[in-house]
């Protein structure tokens, strides 16, 4: 299983989603980073002509049965792991060597036996950000229902409320009420910084669903 880091603002939207009974798809969307090569090209090399990133043949030399670059979160149909915020607590209950893991954005404690699970680096009293969560504990297991790479300013407002960004008063820290498009500028100029997005860089944009 794969996974993704989720930022609060992001968690709190899945969330909602979540909770909410699932109307529609949610929508996380990253840059195109390439973990091993950045000189990729993008060209219509995906499912059924898609837009997609791709290796050139100066790269690969033409020996790649598919030159296509793997998204690095999964493919369609496979589980995706929810990274979020989490603290081990203080201490262990002795004899049996249990202890608590708290997730963050709600309080939510699980019961854990250290004795049969890898803690690995993980320290008792510590609060954690997203990305350190081992995956024996993500909670949150969506399916990638889709996959498409586009430029970053082709997002819709409707897509933008798909990733959880709604608008309305205040949503920007402005006095106007902002529509789910601008929201969701603010938000990406926000996490990613304020030239991200001029820049319009192509981004993985990745529907789950429950």
């Amino acid at each position: 299983m794969k996974s993704i880091a989720l930022r609060p603002w992001e968690l709190a939207a899945y969330m909602r989603w979540k909770n909410g009974g699932h109307k529609g798809p949610f929508l996380l969307v990253r840059p195109v980073k390439s973990r091993w090569d950045n000189r990729w090209e993008v060209d219509d090399c995906g499912p059924n002509g898609a837009m997609w990133p791709y290796w050139p043949d100066y790269v690969h030399g033409g020996e790649m049965d598919d030159p296509r670059m793997p998204c690095p979160f999964g493919k369609p149909g496979e589980v995706l792991g929810i990274k979020e915020p989490f603290e081990i607590a203080p201490e262990r209950h002795e004899p049996d060597n249990h202890t608590w893991l708290t997730y963050l954005a709600d309080v939510h404690r699980e019961e854990i036996d250290g004795s049969e699970i890898d803690m690995g680096r993980l320290e008792l009293g510590r609060k954690y950000g997203a990305r350190s969560l081992p995956l024996w504990a993500v909670r949150h297991r969506p399916t990638i229902a889709d996959i498409r790479v586009m430029t970053l300013k082709e997002i819709t407002s409707a897509m933008s409320r798909e990733a959880g960004c709604e608008g309305g008063h205040g949503t920007n820290g402005t006095m106007y009420s902002a529509d789910p498009y601008e929201h969701f500028r603010y938000r990406w100029k926000k996490d990613h910084g304020e030239k991200s997005w001029a820049a319009n860089p192509w981004c993985w944009f990745m529907n789950v669903v429950e």
